[in-house]
Formats: C-alpha cells, structure tokens, sequence
C-alpha cells in the first residue's frame, strides 16, 4: 500500500477501527474529541466529502498519513506497514486477471460445480471474524468450484449480480 492507496480510505473508518466514535455527524462533516489529548469539546473536524482532517484546538490538519504519523507518532513508512496489517473494508488491492491471446478472454481454468445458500461453518465463521452478522448471509451464496483438473472440490463467498450471474 503506499500513501495515495491510504489516503482513499476513508478517515472515517479509520478512526473508528481505532476505537474513536463522532460527537456529531452528517453527510459533510464529523466532529471528534482531540484524539491526540484530552478534550470536552470535539475540536477535530473530519470533511467526508475530501477525507481531510483539521483539529481547531492545535491549528493543524491533513490527509490519513498526517493523522497516523501524528496518532502513532512514527514515519510514512511505518504508518504504511501498520494500515498494511489492518483490514479496512474500503480498500481491496487490485490484481490483473492473467489475459489469453484469443480475444483478451480470462483463460478459464475452473468450473463450477454448486451455487447454494450459505451452510457451510467455515465460510460463516469467517464473516463473523471480519465483522459481518448474520443479516449478509440472505445477500450471498455459498460457491462450490473446481480448479483445472484437480479432483479437489473447493468452496467460496459469492455475491449474485442482478443479472443472477
């Protein structure tokens, strides 16, 4: 990850996986207690809309990379291994699907053997672990797939399109 994949992210998120709630909110703008000091009164302002951060008690503000520098009171690079470890819901990094030369078309080396509803343990504890109730299970199926000519049968989260695809 490096400093413009973070600072997509937004602050938001950030600050609450740190454990820091908003006094007040609305689509624009969230306010915060100094999550730096102590504070009765929120003097961080969070702007949504430019994920940027100003806190009117000390005069400064920034990006995601100014806030964890400052929070964790480390370099750029450290601030960028530890969001590396954290599992923020907004950023996914992006992976190339290998290209054949017939057409440009994904080289399909699985099949899929069962779409189903959610049942298996495995996959259900997995989306407690990152956070997500049972109220999703209605939202996704349950994927069983094969991959080239392996007699392994392997099972994933899936998300149907509205074309049922």
């Amino acid at each position: 990850m490096n400093c413009k994949q973070f600072n997509t992210i937004p602050l938001e998120e950030v600050l609450l996986s740190l454990g820091h709630l908003p006094t007040k909110h609305n689509e624009k703008e969230a306010w915060f207690l100094n999550p730096f000091g102590t504070e009765t009164h929120a003097s961080f302002k969070l702007d949504k809309k430019q994920n940027v951060w100003y806190l009117h008690s000390e005069g400064i503000g920034g990006n995601n990379t100014d806030f964890m520098k400052k929070y964790l009171n480390i370099s750029v690079k450290e601030v960028l291994e530890w969001a590396e470890k954290q599992n923020f819901s907004s950023f996914h990094p992006q992976t190339k699907i290998p290209q054949s030369d017939t057409n440009l078309k994904p080289n399909k080396n699985y099949q899929i053997t069962e779409i189903k509803e959610l049942q298996n343990e495995n996959l259900m504890n997995y989306l407690q672990q990152r956070g997500l109730s049972e109220m999703v299970y209605p939202l996704i199926r349950e994927v069983h797939f094969k991959i080239g000519d392996k007699n392994q049968n392997l099972y994933a989260i899936g998300f149907e399109n509205n074309s049922g695809g």
